[in-house]
């Protein structure tokens, strides 16, 4: 790929980096440098403000990071014209005095939906966890609860110690339930 390589500065950017935009602004936010990535999501001119380049709403986040960008601090936002992209600026500072800024455009709409999918499997593990909880483990415990109103009447030793070995079972498959309702692990 072709290499830029900045005056006055060591960093060489190459521009057959994937799919993300980079772009390069002078110490005042003018573009200095865009590759083809970046330019497909704005349309950079060479020597123009970055903030004439962006849209009008994405410059009201621009502005309420100023203070940051001037302490030499990155910035990154989600665009608010664009659907899925984010923005990236790195300031380039030399003797504590911002040089110039580094920035990066990424698509992030496989990001969105990976997310949307999570929040998808997340939901249905909760109701699957819900249903365990009241399918399984309600019945549970009322079986369990009229096992100990039979151990507390006079039952005969035979007859306690099978509602003894009754109630461990209960308990045990209680104890795996628990267990895959609270930690997601079926286990006692």
């Amino acid at each position: 790929g072709k290499m830029v390589q900045l005056a006055d500065t060591n960093y060489i950017f190459n521009e057959n980096n994937g799919r993300d935009g980079v772009f390069l602004l002078s110490a005042k936010g003018d573009v200095i440098y865009a590759n083809e990535n970046a330019n497909t999501f704005f349309a950079f001119k060479i020597g123009s403000s970055f903030l004439s380049v962006i849209p009008k709403k994405d410059r009201e986040k621009i502005y309420s990071f100023y203070e940051k960008l001037s302490r030499g601090e990155s910035i990154s936002y989600v665009s608010s014209s664009i659907k899925n992209v984010e923005v990236s600026i790195y300031p380039i500072t030399k003797e504590k005095n911002v040089v110039m800024f580094v920035g990066v455009i990424k698509d992030i709409t496989r990001i969105k939906e990976m997310e949307l999918c999570t929040k998808k499997i997340l939901k249905k593990e909760e109701i699957f966890r819900e249903n365990v909880s009241h399918y399984f483990f309600n019945p549970l415990v009322i079986a369990k609860g009229y096992l100990q109103l039979l151990l507390n009447e006079d039952v005969g030793k035979k007859e306690r110690k099978k509602l003894e070995a009754i109630k461990t079972a209960v308990e045990r498959i209680e104890s795996v339930v628990k267990n895959t309702v609270t930690r997601g692990k079926i286990e006692e």
